[in-house]
């Protein structure tokens, strides 16, 4: 099996982030198969430099050469845009993609000399910093496509591109594209009625629907669109609330009080990884409301939409907004529903529909779950990257 660098110096791991669960999942289910991975990632302040986790290596640099990382680059501080903190500052982007790239990318690279590794896996956020490790080290590298914003440097450098949605790959590089899927920890992401009973009890919901939500609150995850929905519903259904978790919430927090539907929103707030699963147990309906109009991704649509999978896993219909990465998931009226991105209205109707029949709950919770146990898990994917690098060493040496 190969030794791996993981290189992702700009996610801090583990956090509330979906990047973080992708990244560490993805290295445990390779670790799982026999690899030696190590990963780069972001160091905030009170992290160790280097930390065991799941059998995975993490090595950790600050986002600054001088050490700790601002206050606002930690949990629940983020605005409510699709940008990372700072990146309206022309000068930030510049230092991100040219300076803290080189510097990850040697960082990266005493890593995977130090340990004998013999390929990189870059995440396209890291600017180029795997490329650079690629050309110090001569290790062949694979860039992971999750967005738009891959550098020129490392798609010429990569022998191949894994993407998941072929919006995110320039057109000339296709031909070098492996397109794939993204997977779930179904050992923790399950139905667990004890769970529910217990979360439920603790949070007061009583026997009322419950539509829920876990991530983030950035613009384009669409949770406005799921608020104005549920003022919609309740008007009808009474017994209506909402679970939201995640980081980032002031703005719904604001918005909820603005609809006034307060009393009936939840806000927990940011919890670890292990804990997701008790909350998606805890509700009835899981929506996943992306509205990328009017956002940067507007033209490329969302990555990978883990918060899906992790919905369907649990057994929970799903809604999800009409986004062709959602659509092969998704299939309306089998293994879930879809509503057209923005029509919060559709949104509120489907909702009502769900929270009228709990036969078509089942239904569609049951049949969401199989689809996933089957196709969507994260050794798939680690075994098709092995066997990507030993092609690729078979036909280096021939």
């Amino acid at each position: 099996m190969a030794g791996i660098c993981y290189v992702a110096p700009d996610i801090a791991i583990p956090s509330p982030r979906g990047a973080s669960t992708h990244i560490l999942e993805l290295a445990a289910a390779l670790a799982k198969l026999g690899d030696e991975v190590h990963i780069v990632s972001k160091r905030l302040a009170g992290q160790k430099p280097v930390e065991e986790i799941r059998n995975v290596t993490l090595h950790r640099m600050y986002r600054w050469p001088g050490g700790v990382v601002p206050a606002s680059e930690g949990w629940g501080t983020r605005g409510n845009d699709s940008r990372s903190v700072g990146f309206e500052s022309l000068g930030y982007r510049l230092y991100l993609q040219t300076f803290n790239a080189a510097r990850a990318g040697f960082f990266a690279a005493r890593i995977i000399r130090g340990f004998s590794l013999g390929a990189v896996l870059e995440r396209e956020t890291a600017f180029g910093a795997g490329a650079f490790a690629s050309v110090i080290t001569g290790r062949p590298l694979l860039l992971e496509v999750i967005g738009p914003r891959s550098s020129p440097f490392s798609l010429s450098r990569c022998f191949k591109l894994l993407a998941y949605s072929s919006l995110m790959v320039p057109n000339e590089f296709r031909s070098r594209t492996e397109y794939v899927e993204a997977g779930v920890n179904t050992e923790i992401f399950k139905a667990d009625g004890e769970s529910r009973r217990k979360l439920r009890e603790k949070l007061g919901l009583g026997d009322g629907i419950v539509v829920g939500y876990v991530g983030t609150f950035q613009t384009f995850h669409g949770v406005s669109d799921l608020l104005k929905a549920v003022e919609l519903a309740s008007r009808r259904r009474n017994d209506l609330k909402v679970l939201l978790v995640g980081p980032y919430s002031q703005s719904a927090v604001k918005l909820a009080a603005d609809l006034r539907i307060s009393s009936k929103v939840i806000f927990v707030g940011p919890v670890g990884y292990e804990d997701v699963p008790s909350y998606i147990n805890a509700s009835d309906i899981m929506v996943a409301p992306y509205n990328t109009v009017g956002t940067d991704r507007a033209v490329h649509g969302i990555g990978s939409p883990l918060k899906v999978l992790e919905y369907m896993a649990t057994g929970k219909p799903t809604i999800g907004s009409s986004l062709p990465q959602l659509t092969t998931i998704l299939q309306d009226g089998i293994t879930g529903r879809l509503f057209p991105e923005g029509d919060f209205k559709r949104l509120a109707e489907i909702i009502l529909e769900l929270a009228d029949s709990p036969v078509e709950r089942e239904r569609l919770g049951k049949k969401g779950s199989s689809m996933v146990n089957e196709k969507y898990v994260w050794s798939t994917l680690a075994s098709r990257i092995n066997d990507l690098i030993l092609e690729h060493s078979r036909h280096t040496r021939e």
